[in-house]
């Protein structure tokens, strides 16, 4: 492949043509300064590039399986990141397409215009035009045509919006897996699953509570903490170092463990006749 003129592929000064066996297997990446890192397997790999980008033998691939599997030149920066000339704000939208083929969704429609340019680049063009198809059914809300504020032309489910918003909701939650994982290992822990040796001989104290939970259809249940009021009489969320510090974040993470097949509701706890704290209680339903 020859680089095109203008391209940060053009001039090989500073820049070596390298076997593939050179290349580390986790590859540290800067994209005009923006630090990205991915598996040599995601950015060798030619499931979905285009054959345009292959070698002179007519190989297929992106132009980062070229890159990497030691077809084209490439140049590191001063901290031996491999350095390409774009724009990284939407960089992740490339590399989770070349780890899953998933197309990214509910993108603006600048955003949208920018990660076509991008994924273009980049030799991606089942992406770009997948996108392109998508611009097509987009309608500015301003007269000009530049605004960011886009309808979609066409109807959409509710469940279509839905996934939209899922899905937009989960790619700026980075914390959204650990969340999901504390949650079920709080849910487990309840039910005697947990590291540390349950001691099951012991006797169990019988109160009016747990007597009532003997009606219960679940098996057990953990309250996991949104929200509660501190001493300086402030609403605070819980549990913010997860980036669990929104309602919408905390409806997501409700909608994600309902369709695991755990049942959720919010409840609420007291403190002298006032609300003093909300949780999720994530409950284990009972076997049918």
């Amino acid at each position: 492949m020859e680089a095109a003129a203008g391209s940060p592929l053009a001039s090989t000064s500073s820049r070596s043509r390298a076997d593939s066996t050179d290349f580390p297997e986790v590859v540290e990446l800067s994209i005009g300064g923006a630090h990205f890192a991915a598996s040599l397997e995601t950015l060798a790999g030619d499931r979905f590039g285009s054959p345009s980008c292959g070698d002179a033998g007519g190989g297929a691939g992106s132009m980062l399986s070229a890159m990497f599997s030691g077809r084209i030149p490439t140049r590191r920066d001063a901290e031996g990141r491999y350095f390409i000339d774009r724009d990284g704000r939407n960089f992740h939208h490339i590399l989770n397409f070349l780890r899953d083929g998933k197309y990214p969704v509910a993108l603006a429609r600048r955003e949208r215009e920018e990660v076509v340019r991008e994924a273009s680049f980049y030799g991606l063009e089942a992406m770009a035009a997948h996108l392109r198809a998508d611009l097509g059914t987009w309608q500015d809300g301003g007269s000009g045509g530049s605004g960011e504020g886009g309808v979609l032309s066409q109807a959409v489910s509710a469940s279509e919006a839905t996934e939209m918003v899922m899905s937009r909701g989960l790619e700026e939650w980075p914390e959204f897996a650990s969340c999901v994982q504390a949650a079920l290992e709080d849910l487990l822990a309840a039910g005697g699953l947990s590291p540390e040796p349950v001691n099951l001989s012991g006797v169990v104290v019988l109160d009016e509570s747990s007597a009532q939970s003997l009606q219960d259809d679940y098996l057990v249940t953990a309250q996991i903490p949104l929200a509660h009021i501190t001493d300086s009489k402030a609403w605070q969320w819980s549990r913010r170092k997860q980036g669990l510090n929104s309602v919408l974040r905390a409806k997501l993470l409700r909608c994600h463990l309902q369709r695991l097949g755990y049942s959720c509701r919010i409840v609420s706890r007291y403190d002298k006749k006032e609300i003093c704290a909300y949780y999720l209680q994530v409950e284990l339903p009972m076997p049918t």
